[in-house]
């Protein structure tokens, strides 16, 4: 996978992955694929997942900070869990936000608005979506209401953040891996560093509160956040099953090494 974000100038996607999967027995090559798709769709799903066991039941409006390719699919895929029934865009710019509004609004057959009013987004929110290449926070922390959800997956360096030290000290916290978090969620290691918080403020791994072993959200009036900077067996396993829906379905061509 390659970053490259001047690649916005040149007309181009900021990320170029792609993604070879292997036999885990043999060691065999099956398949090379193009894995921008991949990565998006398994984010977008992971934070679905998270939503549903951390958001409440009755998510009504959603503001989304980002309007790129990240940003759609964390839509697509929330609405599978939470048909929500609006959408709040905060995008950088505007002409960019207006075309995915409409764009989404089509997609996802609700309401979905640009917003030029950040805090008005915010305080309008049941469940908050940041799918951004800030390297800032693009919201304060403040003006979350008691019992909102945010998922956070687009800042992924130790040393950038979408979301400030106010939310990360209000908020029960969920990772995707600890070992992830402390590499590079930049959201919690700038606080963590500032001591602001302690390691003990994050709960819990996603994987942790799927099995029960540790609880998500514990009241209607928390505020919970889950920070994703991605984990390799998401990718294995979306590329497993992308693999298995081709050869299934006949797609794809096979070459011979």
């Amino acid at each position: 996978m390659t970053v490259v974000p001047q690649n916005r100038r040149r007309g181009l996607p900021t990320i170029h992955a792609s993604y070879l999967l292997t036999d885990p027995t043999s060691g065999a090559p099956l398949c090379l694929m193009e894995a921008a798709f991949l990565t998006a769709i398994r984010t977008g799903a992971t934070s679905a997942l998270a939503a549903q066991l951390l958001s409440r039941r009755d998510v009504s409006t959603v503001a989304c900070f980002g309007a790129g390719v990240q940003a759609a699919f964390q839509l697509r895929c929330l609405q599978v869990v939470r048909p929500f029934e609006r959408v709040l865009v905060v995008g950088r710019r505007p002409e960019r936000a207006r075309i995915f509004a409409e764009r989404l609004r089509e997609t996802l057959d609700v309401d979905v608005q640009v917003s030029w009013d950040r805090r008005a987004a915010v305080t309008g929110a049941d469940l908050i979506t940041c799918a951004t290449t800030s390297a800032t926070p693009v919201f304060s922390g403040r003006d979350v209401r008691p019992g909102t959800h945010v998922d956070a997956v687009g800042a992924f360096r130790p040393t950038s953040r979408e979301v400030d030290t106010t939310l990360v000290k209000r908020a029960r916290i969920v990772v995707d891996t600890y070992e992830g978090a402390w590499e590079e969620a930049g959201d919690l290691l700038i606080p963590l560093r500032a001591r602001a918080i302690s390691r003990r403020h994050i709960r819990a791994e996603l994987a942790e509160v799927v099995s029960g072993r540790r609880r998500g959200r514990t009241s209607p009036e928390d505020i919970t956040l889950f920070k994703s900077v991605g984990w390799a067996a998401e990718d294995a396993t979306t590329a497993r099953l992308a693999y298995d829906r081709a050869v299934a379905a006949h797609v794809g061509t096979e070459v011979r090494l």
